[in-house]
């Protein structure tokens, strides 16, 4: 027999190795993680040559490669889908396999583009669907932090465990009636919420250095600078791609596909994701000149001239919380240095605004904050509120993952009492875990809350914690949950805080 390729020998002699030692967790019942070593393993154990376990997987694979390709071939939709989430793949494999540290700000960046290359695709084939392989394309990227925390041996401080505990029990609850009551949704649902923790695992199974943070927070300050750039042009000259997906969606919220005539969103789904992340991108950018990347003050003014056209009220009175926020648990510098910048900012925005395209608008809009009682959308939500609070209290057992949000689109848009959205997180988180997960839902935040304020106040992530989770705070007020990328900016933050800083550098 010939001499095995040289990857193929390595890879056995890490097997065997971990075997010898006892760390496959699978076999000894401890989780899931060492699931592909413990397959292996299997294999050794009952003594098969390794040559049969090639043509094994040969014959195995060969197969299932014929169906994949006749299957393809007869949807050239579902090829193109297929090769775009390979592509998307195979760097996020490499950094998993390297334990590379650009493996967390590739992975946010896939959740940031990954609607804008859906609808690249949707455009190319003339044909859109509401649910596609694309739709998932960032939580498959994610479970690359899987197959990057299997490689090694999972340990985190205690209070990151006890953290993990407390909000696994709700969400364990919420996603067992969710697969039961809401199929199909309830298991998207379900993944848009528990892969996203795989993110504050992994960073608390591997500390970043201080530098390491640094150049993740830059990293995403100017992701959300480029973000606000690309929505500009959109804004202006309405790529086709985006005129498309516009016109296919029909979402009458965004305005009309027309050049100044429509909220942006940029690269993401809606204008409420890009308002959530450019909030969140704005506090780090202003306080700290070693977060704001190559854009340097000039990046600042362009993310909140993109989050003005966004035309989300709710941002503004969230980035409002969030100075605040900063301005009671900051630094002292820093926190004068965020009041001048917003000084600065809110006086260049009442010159310039009015003679921005759209600028009008912008400013009609905002001007309605004083004038609530006026505003159809205020009041249409707070109707909406009222119609709810009756639906949550007879469904004291909630109605699991899936049953509010976007996801009930898998379930032909059947929702909560008949909504496709609650528009008030507290009363969302309540619909899906019912009362008695509710609460256990709201204790968990309320440990992390007691937490991150017992962190080092030298840490200066101590403080983006705690804005991130005031304005998590405040933005429930208007819905959202702790799904999707609202779930991946919540737990990034978190990881920041509670991890150790080390000093070997991965």
């Amino acid at each position: 027999m010939g001499k095995k390729p040289r990857l193929v020998r390595h890879a056995a002699a890490i097997f065997e190795r971990r075997a010898r030692h006892k760390e496959c967790r699978f076999l000894r019942g401890k989780g899931g993680i060492g699931m592909i070593e413990a397959a292996i393993r299997l294999f050794k154990l009952r003594g098969w040559p390794f040559w049969f376990q090639n043509i094994a997987l040969l014959l195995a694979g060969i197969p299932a490669a014929i169906w994949v390709g006749e299957y393809t071939s007869r949807n050239p939709g579902l090829l193109l889908q297929l090769a775009i989430v390979i592509l998307l793949l195979i760097p996020a494999f490499i950094l998993a396999s390297t334990q590379s540290t650009y493996l967390i700000p590739y992975i946010l960046l896939i959740w940031l583009v990954g609607a804008e290359i859906r609808r690249l695709a949707d455009w190319s084939l003339g044909q859109f669907s509401s649910i596609n392989l694309l739709s998932v394309s960032p939580l498959i990227v994610s479970g690359m932090l899987v197959f990057a925390l299997a490689k090694q041996r999972i340990v985190m401080e205690p209070k990151a465990i006890e953290l993990l505990k407390a909000y696994f029990i709700p969400f364990a609850y919420a996603a067992v009636i969710g697969v039961l009551l809401n199929k199909a949704a309830g298991i998207y649902s379900t993944a848009n919420y528990f892969i996203p923790v795989l993110v504050f695992i992994y960073l608390a199974v591997n500390p970043p250095t201080e530098e390491q943070k640094e150049k993740w927070i830059r990293i995403y300050v100017t992701m959300a600078v480029v973000l606000s750039i690309y929505g500009w042009y959109q804004y202006v000259t309405l790529p086709p791609w985006d005129r498309f997906w516009m016109t296919s969606v029909n979402m009458v919220s965004l305005g009309t596909p027309e050049e100044f005539g429509f909220r942006i969103f940029s690269t993401l789904n809606s204008t409420g994701p890009l308002a959530v992340f450019l909030v969140s991108a704005l506090i780090p950018a202003i306080v700290n000149k070693k977060w704001r990347g190559p854009f340097g003050l000039i990046g600042i003014p362009i993310m909140v001239s993109a989050l003005a056209l966004t035309l989300v009220r709710a941002s503004w009175i969230t980035l409002i919380a969030g100075v605040v926020a900063y301005f009671m648990f900051g630094s002292n510098a820093n926190r004068w240095r965020m009041l001048a910048a917003v000084a600065i900012l809110t006086v260049i925005g009442f010159i310039a605004f009015p003679l921005l395209p759209g600028g009008a608008e912008v400013t009609d809009r905002v001007s309605t904050l004083g004038s609530l009682e006026s505003d159809q959308s205020a009041n249409s939500r707070w109707g909406l509120l009222l119609y709810a609070i009756p639906e949550v209290l007879s469904h004291p057992f909630g109605t699991g993952f899936g049953s509010i949000g976007r996801s009930t689109a898998l379930n032909g848009g059947e929702a909560f009492a008949g909504l496709g959205s609650i528009d008030n997180g507290y009363l969302g988180v309540f619909a899906a875990f019912g009362i008695f997960g509710g609460i256990l839902y709201f204790r968990a935040t309320w440990m992390q809350w007691s937490y991150t304020l017992n962190v080092d106040k030298r840490n200066p992530y101590r403080t983006l914690g705690i804005v991130n989770m005031v304005q998590l705070a405040v933005g429930f007020l208007f819905g959202g949950a702790l799904f999707s990328l609202n779930a991946i900016i919540f737990w990034l933050f978190s990881g920041l805080i509670f991890t150790k800083t080390q000093n070997k550098d991965k």
